[in-house]
């Protein structure tokens, strides 16, 4: 592994512990604010017990089943349980809108870790096409030649059909090769991993390089 990989790979796990770290707090912040949710939901089945007794007070204290004293009381307690929910509403409301700041952030956290493994990722591909050159360069060279054969594929074309002529033998090259290697996709027309699966690998191949140099998690 070559000096840039162990650099991005090393990178890479620093934005993903911070990655790491912003999702802890942003559980705890989750965790308050459910618990001023069940504050609120607390308080407003007391303050609804209490409006019921409101609703009856006058009748209940014509049949001397509430006193005045009682009453006054319970007016009281309205007020202050009234108070007691808009500040928690007050409270409810800040504590979302820094969920919602706070969330901005980690999805910018996300994207740094995204785009940190996609930096290995391009730095792999040169590597791996390297490696399977260096293993096999004449098998491929072989390769090309039987496709553009079999394609009727020729470099006689003009400047406007530079690009299509390409593309046409690009796909050929990667069919072939893909036909063999993925020959147990779903979607045999398309033989490719789905990016799941690519990613998965991926994040399965970085996880190697950091059990071998375990210093660059550290």
């Amino acid at each position: 592994m070559n000096k840039t990989t162990t650099a991005l790979v090393g990178d890479y796990f620093q934005k993903k512990a911070e990655l790491q770290e912003f999702n802890k707090k942003a559980q705890d912040k989750s965790a308050e604010a459910g618990k001023l949710e069940q504050q609120i939901g607390a308080l407003t089945t007391d303050i609804n017990a209490l409006q019921m007794k409101l609703n009856t007070a006058q009748k209940d204290m014509r049949w001397e089943r509430l006193t005045y004293d009682e009453f006054l009381q319970l007016k009281r307690d309205m007020e202050e349980k009234s108070e007691e929910l808009n500040g928690l509403i007050e409270a409810l409301a800040e504590k979302n809108k820094d969920i919602a700041v706070f969330e901005r952030h980690l999805n910018s956290r996300r994207q740094r870790v995204s785009e940190s493994k996609n930096a290995i990722a391009c730095v792999m591909v040169d590597q791996f096409a390297g490696e399977v050159v260096a293993l096999a360069a004449d098998p491929l060279k072989n390769l090309i030649c039987a496709i553009m054969v079999s394609k009727g594929l020729n470099n006689g074309y003009t400047a406007d059909e530079k690009g299509q002529f390409r593309d046409n033998l690009y796909w050929a090259i990667s069919e072939a090769i893909l036909k063999t290697v993925f020959d147990d996709q779903a979607v045999p027309a398309i033989p490719i991993p789905d990016s799941e699966q690519a990613d998965l690998q991926i994040k399965d191949i970085i996880s190697k390089i950091a059990e071998a140099q375990p210093e660059l998690i550290n």
